[in-house]
């Protein structure tokens, strides 16, 4: 576990943990792994081990479940939405806003129908897997093979000094399986997601290749429905207004700015036909990579072609969906 975090290899320290290895266990100089990764300011290892540590030792955030963890315990997310939707909105809407907006017919039959939208995508989202990667591929082993093989018959393949594609770089150690390309381990689910956009802790799951237009859906029948409440509120605010229906106005418009933020973010990946994981970490992928480090965007085929590639109408980029196998790719390729 001490060489996988100076390696500053999650990979490695997920598998570590999963194992058994002791946080508290130190090296010869007295350092345990969380400080080592504190005195190399690896912060995305340090949030990883804090979710590991005992429940009394975890931040508060982590603890409460507010923040999402490996354990998969993040549940207060989802009772947050519940709550809001089914303990409190749909009764203050039934009592308080529906008696007093009745002229509203053709509004309060659009609200119906966002709310059948709303929960039926949301059903979706939780039930349609988002594109899951099969475990313990058995091209895993034969590449894992291959590649002690090469290790072992070329000095130092992997040295400084040497220009190397990184056969790793395919691999999930913890499902066991080749990577295809634009997919991604995610360690709340623990499994490998094809276009692994996020991971979504309202609907408990991943927004991925599979489930995207659902999330999408989702997302947009929410926003609608705040827009729809506060006109309806502000329209009969005379009739409507109350300690309980300022609550309600701030949470409408607390949802509506978070939906907004959502589904900007979900047309400026659709637009561009990048996830938004790809956007903010693509730096650590080849194929963003022009010769001089620059972004590049191969899978860029125009706004039009690419929303529609998001909904699926039409054929996905090649490049995104062909397995790729380093062992189809030449030794000249390593070294």
């Amino acid at each position: 576990l001490h060489l996988a975090v100076l390696g500053h290899n999650l990979t490695l320290i997920d598998k570590c943990l999963e194992l058994g290895c002791s946080l508290s266990q130190k090296d010869q100089v007295g350092s345990t792994p969380m400080h080592l990764a504190e005195g190399r300011q690896f912060f995305d290892v340090i949030r990883w081990f804090q979710e590991y540590l005992p429940k009394h030792q975890q931040p508060f955030l982590l603890r409460t479940g507010i923040k999402p963890g490996p354990t998969k315990n993040a549940h207060v997310a989802f009772l947050l939405l519940f709550c809001n939707l089914v303990l409190y909105g749909y009764p203050m809407y039934i009592c308080y806003l529906l008696p007093n907006t009745l002229e509203f017919f053709y509004v309060h039959a659009m609200l119906i129908c966002l709310q059948l939208v709303l929960w039926s995508s949301y059903f979706m989202c939780r039930t349609v897997h988002p594109g899951y990667v099969p475990t313990q591929d058995p091209e895993y082993e034969e590449i894992m093979t291959r590649i002690a093989k090469f290790t072992m018959t070329h000095e130092g393949p992997f040295g400084p000094h040497n220009r190397v594609k990184n056969p790793f770089s395919e691999l999930c150690h913890t499902c066991e399986t080749v990577r295809p390309p634009r997919s991604k381990h995610c360690r709340v689910c623990r499994k490998c997601v094809l276009m692994f956009d996020h991971h979504c802790p309202y609907i408990y799951t991943c927004v991925g290749y599979r489930n995207r237009g659902y999330f999408c859906a989702f997302i947009t029948s929410g926003f609608l429905t705040c827009v729809l409440g506060i006109y309806m509120a502000y329209s009969r605010w005379d009739l409507v207004s109350g300690p309980l229906m300022w609550v309600g106005m701030l949470d409408l418009f607390g949802s509506a700015f978070g939906t907004t933020l959502l589904i900007l973010q979900t047309i400026m990946a659709a637009s561009r036909n990048l996830t938004v994981n790809e956007s903010v970490n693509w730096n650590k992928y080849e194929h963003f990579k022009s010769p001089d480090e620059k972004f590049i965007n191969p899978f860029h085929r125009g706004i039009v072609r690419n929303v529609m590639e998001f909904f699926h109408l039409v054929r996905p980029t090649e490049l995104s969906y062909a397995k790729r196998s380093v062992l189809n790719s030449k030794k000249s390729d390593y070294v």
